[in-house]
Protein backbone atom coordinates (compact mmCIF):
# COMPACT_ATOMS: atom_id res chain seq x y z
CA UNK A 1 0.00 0.00 0.00
CA UNK A 2 1.49 3.59 -0.89
CA UNK A 3 1.49 6.49 1.48
CA UNK A 4 -1.26 8.08 -1.15
CA UNK A 5 -4.03 5.56 0.35
CA UNK A 6 -3.16 7.16 3.91
CA UNK A 7 -3.85 10.88 3.02
CA UNK A 8 -6.96 13.05 2.75
CA UNK A 9 -8.22 13.80 -0.69
CA UNK A 10 -6.86 17.19 0.12
CA UNK A 11 -3.82 16.24 1.31
CA UNK A 12 -3.39 14.52 -1.84
CA UNK A 13 -4.78 17.39 -4.01
CA UNK A 14 -1.82 19.38 -2.23
CA UNK A 15 0.65 17.25 -3.16
CA UNK A 16 -0.66 16.63 -7.26
CA UNK A 17 -0.15 20.47 -7.65
CA UNK A 18 3.03 21.06 -6.00
CA UNK A 19 5.08 21.60 -9.63
CA UNK A 20 7.07 18.26 -10.31
CA UNK A 21 8.93 19.42 -13.92
CA UNK A 22 9.06 23.14 -14.08
CA UNK A 23 11.21 25.74 -12.14
CA UNK A 24 12.15 28.76 -11.68
CA UNK A 25 15.84 30.15 -11.30
CA UNK A 26 17.52 33.44 -10.83
CA UNK A 27 20.85 33.51 -12.21
CA UNK A 28 23.04 36.35 -10.48
CA UNK A 29 26.43 37.23 -11.56
CA UNK A 30 27.61 40.98 -12.45
CA UNK A 31 29.29 39.07 -15.25
CA UNK A 32 27.37 39.46 -18.78
CA UNK A 33 29.20 36.79 -20.48
CA UNK A 34 28.56 34.18 -17.27
CA UNK A 35 24.98 35.03 -17.13
CA UNK A 36 24.27 34.20 -20.88
CA UNK A 37 26.45 31.59 -20.70
CA UNK A 38 24.85 29.75 -17.69
CA UNK A 39 21.19 30.52 -19.30
CA UNK A 40 22.52 28.79 -22.30
CA UNK A 41 23.90 25.66 -20.45
CA UNK A 42 20.10 25.12 -18.41
CA UNK A 43 18.07 26.51 -21.66
CA UNK A 44 15.02 23.55 -21.28
CA UNK A 45 11.24 23.57 -21.30
CA UNK A 46 11.41 22.24 -17.75
CA UNK A 47 13.35 25.82 -16.21
CA UNK A 48 11.96 29.39 -16.29
CA UNK A 49 15.06 31.50 -16.12
CA UNK A 50 15.43 35.11 -14.39
CA UNK A 51 18.89 37.18 -13.89
CA UNK A 52 20.10 39.55 -11.84
CA UNK A 53 23.22 41.81 -11.94
CA UNK A 54 23.68 42.94 -8.41
CA UNK A 55 22.77 42.19 -4.92
CA UNK A 56 20.17 44.47 -4.55
CA UNK A 57 18.53 43.19 -8.34
CA UNK A 58 18.76 40.05 -6.66
CA UNK A 59 16.98 40.52 -4.00
CA UNK A 60 14.31 42.70 -5.44
CA UNK A 61 13.67 39.35 -7.93
CA UNK A 62 13.84 36.57 -5.67
CA UNK A 63 11.12 38.17 -3.73
CA UNK A 64 9.06 39.21 -7.05
CA UNK A 65 9.87 36.19 -9.24
CA UNK A 66 9.74 33.11 -6.27
CA UNK A 67 12.73 30.80 -7.63
CA UNK A 68 12.97 27.60 -6.67
CA UNK A 69 16.75 27.97 -7.08
CA UNK A 70 19.05 30.76 -6.72
CA UNK A 71 22.86 30.34 -8.61
CA UNK A 72 24.66 33.28 -7.16
CA UNK A 73 28.18 34.54 -7.80
CA UNK A 74 30.78 34.69 -4.26
CA UNK A 75 31.82 37.50 -5.55
CA UNK A 76 29.77 40.44 -7.19
CA UNK A 77 31.63 43.76 -7.34
CA UNK A 78 28.69 46.00 -7.61
CA UNK A 79 27.36 46.89 -3.85
CA UNK A 80 26.68 43.49 -1.30
CA UNK A 81 28.52 40.76 -2.57
CA UNK A 82 27.17 36.91 -2.91
CA UNK A 83 27.99 36.17 0.53
CA UNK A 84 25.88 39.01 1.84
CA UNK A 85 22.96 38.74 -0.42
CA UNK A 86 22.50 34.99 1.02
CA UNK A 87 22.67 36.17 4.08
CA UNK A 88 19.75 39.03 3.14
CA UNK A 89 17.98 35.95 1.38
CA UNK A 90 17.58 33.34 4.18
CA UNK A 91 16.75 36.71 5.99
CA UNK A 92 13.28 37.35 3.52
CA UNK A 93 10.37 35.17 4.71
CA UNK A 94 9.36 34.85 1.20
CA UNK A 95 13.14 33.21 -0.27
CA UNK A 96 14.21 31.98 3.18
CA UNK A 97 13.58 28.58 2.11
CA UNK A 98 15.26 28.86 -1.76
CA UNK A 99 18.49 26.68 -1.91
CA UNK A 100 21.24 29.20 -3.46
CA UNK A 101 23.97 27.66 -5.03
CA UNK A 102 27.45 29.88 -5.16
CA UNK A 103 28.98 30.21 -8.38
CA UNK A 104 33.02 30.36 -7.12
CA UNK A 105 36.73 30.15 -8.32
CA UNK A 106 37.67 30.53 -4.73
CA UNK A 107 37.76 28.10 -2.54
CA UNK A 108 38.89 30.25 0.48
CA UNK A 109 34.99 31.53 0.42
CA UNK A 110 33.01 28.51 0.51
CA UNK A 111 33.28 28.33 4.55
CA UNK A 112 31.18 31.71 5.33
CA UNK A 113 28.94 30.83 1.90
CA UNK A 114 27.97 27.93 3.73
CA UNK A 115 28.04 29.61 7.37
CA UNK A 116 25.70 32.27 4.93
CA UNK A 117 22.93 29.65 4.20
CA UNK A 118 24.40 27.97 0.73
CA UNK A 119 23.65 24.78 -0.08
CA UNK A 120 25.95 23.93 -2.70
CA UNK A 121 28.70 25.61 -4.54
CA UNK A 122 29.97 25.35 -8.05
CA UNK A 123 33.88 25.92 -9.53
CA UNK A 124 34.69 28.39 -12.00
CA UNK A 125 35.14 27.78 -14.58
CA UNK A 126 31.31 25.81 -14.78
CA UNK A 127 31.07 22.59 -16.67
CA UNK A 128 27.66 21.76 -17.97
CA UNK A 129 27.51 17.97 -15.95
CA UNK A 130 28.36 19.27 -13.02
CA UNK A 131 25.60 22.42 -13.42
CA UNK A 132 23.27 20.34 -14.18
CA UNK A 133 23.89 17.46 -11.40
CA UNK A 134 23.78 20.23 -8.56
CA UNK A 135 20.78 21.95 -10.12
CA UNK A 136 18.90 18.72 -10.31
CA UNK A 137 19.86 17.68 -6.75
CA UNK A 138 19.10 20.87 -4.68
CA UNK A 139 15.59 21.09 -6.60
CA UNK A 140 14.66 17.45 -6.18
CA UNK A 141 15.58 18.00 -2.17
CA UNK A 142 13.20 21.39 -2.38
CA UNK A 143 10.37 19.23 -3.93
CA UNK A 144 10.63 16.73 -1.21
CA UNK A 145 10.67 19.43 1.40
CA UNK A 146 7.66 20.51 0.10
CA UNK A 147 6.03 17.17 0.43
CA UNK A 148 7.27 16.46 3.22
CA UNK A 149 6.21 20.16 4.57
CA UNK A 150 2.46 19.55 3.54
CA UNK A 151 2.58 15.50 4.91
CA UNK A 152 3.19 17.48 8.48
CA UNK A 153 0.70 19.65 8.17
CA UNK A 154 -1.51 17.16 7.51
CA UNK A 155 -0.26 14.93 10.53
CA UNK A 156 -0.64 17.60 13.07
CA UNK A 157 -4.21 18.76 11.84
CA UNK A 158 -5.01 14.79 12.14
CA UNK A 159 -3.50 14.52 16.02
CA UNK A 160 -5.00 17.69 17.04
CA UNK A 161 -8.67 16.30 15.59
CA UNK A 162 -7.93 12.89 17.50
CA UNK A 163 -6.70 15.12 20.43
CA UNK A 164 -10.07 17.09 20.63
CA UNK A 165 -11.99 13.84 19.85
CA UNK A 166 -10.25 12.60 23.14
CA UNK A 167 -11.81 15.37 25.16
CA UNK A 168 -15.20 15.31 23.95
Amino acid sequence: MNLNSYLSPQVNEKIAEAPLSHFKILVVDDEEVIRATLCDMLESPRFTIQTAVCGDDALVRATAFAPDLILLDIELHDGMNGIEVCKALKHLPQTADVPVVFITGRSDLLAPAFAAGGADYINKPVHLTELHARVNSQLKIRQLMQTLRLLNEYYEQRVNELEYAMLV
